[in-house]
C-alpha cells in the first residue's frame, strides 16, 4: 500500500507540528512507507497469535 500524496502532505502537517521541522516530500514519503510496512508485520503477527491464516497481497 503507498500512501497518497494528500496523505503525504497531512503526515509532512504533523510532523510539523509535533517536531517544528520541514520534512521534504520524498523524505515524508520514505517515512510513511516504513510506518505502513511495520503496520503491516504489526497486523500479520497479530492474525497469527489468534491462529488464522495471515492475509494474502
Amino acid at each position: 500500500m503507498k500512501p497518497s500524496d494528500a496523505g503525504i502532505d497531512r503526515f509532512r502537517s504533523v510532523w510539523k507540528k509535533e517536531y517544528g521541522e520541514d520534512l521534504p516530500h520524498d523524505l515524508a514519503r520514505e517515512y510513511a512507507e516504513d510506518l505502513l510496512a511495520l503496520g503491516k508485520i504489526v497486523y500479520r503477527n497479530r492474525i497469527i497469535a489468534r491462529g488464522r491464516a495471515p492475509p494474502t497481497d
